[in-house]
C-alpha cells in the first residue's frame, strides 16, 4: 500500500468527532476485527472486473454545486461539441416526467445536444434501445441526487449501467451527486447512521466506498466502519458543495468545503493474543487525509481503481 503524501494527513482531532473502536484514541481509529459489528462484504475478485478506462469520474457530495465544478465538468464533456445525458431517476419527482430542474441546471451551458434518461422500472432498463444509444454516444453523464437505492433497483446489470460505463471508455465524463455519487462504487453505503448499510453499487470506481453530505451529517463514523470492514477498498467522503475529479492520472478537488479520505492499515498489537492464531484477529487503524478545494492526490495514492 502506497503512503499518502505526509502534507496532506489531517489528525482527526480537528475533524472527526472522538470516537475509536477498542484502545484507539480520535487521531487513530484502532480495533480488532471482531470488535465491529458485522457489515456486508464483497469479495475482492469483484474488484477487477471493469475494464481501465481514460475517462473522468466526479463526486460531488450534494448541496449547492458551485459553478466552477458544473464549469469543470462542462469543459471535460468537450463543451458545446459535447453530448450531455441526464439520469434524474434517484429523484421520485423524475417519476412525474418533469424534467425542469434538471434542464434549466445544465441547460445553462451549452451543449451539443442535451437528453434525459429516465426509466420507471427494471423491465424498462433492459429494453430501451433508444436510451442505450443516448448513452453510448454521450461525452458525459450527470446522475443527479435523490435515494441512490433507486438507481441501483432500477439500472444495476442492464444495457443502461453497461452503456454508461461505456462514457469513460470513451474517455468522457460521468458525474454525479449526493446519490449520484454515492452509486459510483460497486460497494455502495445505501443508508444507516453510525452503522452503514452496504449495497451494490456501479463499479466506476471498483475500489472506493463513497459517501456525500460528509461534514453536514457527521458521516465520519460511518465510512470508518465500512472501510474497516473491507480494509481493500478506499473511503472518499465528500462535503456538500465540493466535488472531486477522479480520472486515471490524479484526483483533483473543486468547490467549497473539502475531501476526506480514509485506508485502512495494518497495527498489530504490541503484545500476543491469546486468540493469535485466528486469521480474523487482525488490528487495523484508519488513516485519513484531508483534501481542500485546489489539492491534488496521485491517482496510484488513491488507489481507488483496481488495476
Amino acid at each position: 500500500m502506497r503512503c499518502f503524501n505526509q502534507a496532506l494527513l489531517a489528525s482527526f482531532v480537528s475533524v472527526v468527532p472522538s470516537f475509536s473502536y477498542g484502545q484507539g484514541g480520535p487521531t487513530e481509529l484502532i480495533a480488532s476485527a471482531k470488535s465491529v459489528p458485522s457489515i456486508v462484504k464483497e469479495s475482492r475478485a469483484t474488484l477487477s472486473t471493469t475494464k481501465p478506462h481514460s475517462g473522468t469520474v466526479l463526486l460531488c457530495g450534494g448541496g449547492p454545486i458551485p459553478h466552477q465544478i458544473r464549469e469543470n465538468f462542462h469543459d471535460r464533456g468537450k463543451g458545446d461539441k459535447g453530448s450531455l445525458v441526464v439520469i434524474p431517476t434517484a429523484s421520485s419527482i423524475a417519476d412525474l416526467g418533469d424534467y425542469t430542474y434538471w434542464i434549466d441546471f445544465w441547460g445553462a451551458f451549452r451543449w451539443g445536444s442535451l437528453d434525459i434518461v429516465h426509466l420507471q422500472d427494471r423491465d424498462a432498463a433492459m429494453a430501451d434501445e433508444k436510451a442505450v444509444r443516448k448513452l453510448e454516444s454521450a461525452t458525459a453523464v450527470w446522475i443527479g441526487g435523490g435515494d441512490q437505492s433507486r438507481l441501483a433497483e432500477r439500472y444495476l446489470g442492464t444495457p443502461i449501467e453497461a452503456a454508461i460505463h461505456s462514457v469513460l471508455g470513451r474517455g468522457g465524463i460521468v458525474g454525479g451527486t449526493s446519490a449520484g455519487a454515492a452509486i459510483a462504487s460497486s460497494l455502495m453505503i445505501s443508508g444507516g447512521w453510525n452503522d452503514p448499510k452496504l449495497a451494490s453499487g456501479f463499479p466506476l470506481l471498483p475500489k472506493a466506498i463513497v459517501d456525500q453530505h460528509f461534514t453536514q451529517k457527521r458521516r465520519f463514523e460511518r465510512l470508518a466502519r465500512a472501510v474497516y470492514s473491507n480494509p481493500e477498498r478506499t473511503g472518499i467522503g465528500v462535503d456538500e458543495s465540493t466535488g472531486v475529479f477522479i480520472s486515471r492520472e490524479k484526483a483533483k478537488v473543486v468547490g467549497d468545503g473539502a475531501v476526506y479520505v480514509y485506508r485502512a492499515t495494518s497495527n498489530p498489537p504490541s503484545e500476543p493474543q491469546a486468540d493469535s492464531h485466528d486469521p480474523i484477529n487482525t488490528f487495523l487503524s484508519i488513516e485519513t487525509a484531508r483534501l481542500l478545494p485546489g489539492d491534488e492526490i496521485d491517482a496510484r495514492d488513491l488507489d481507488v481503481f483496481g488495476h
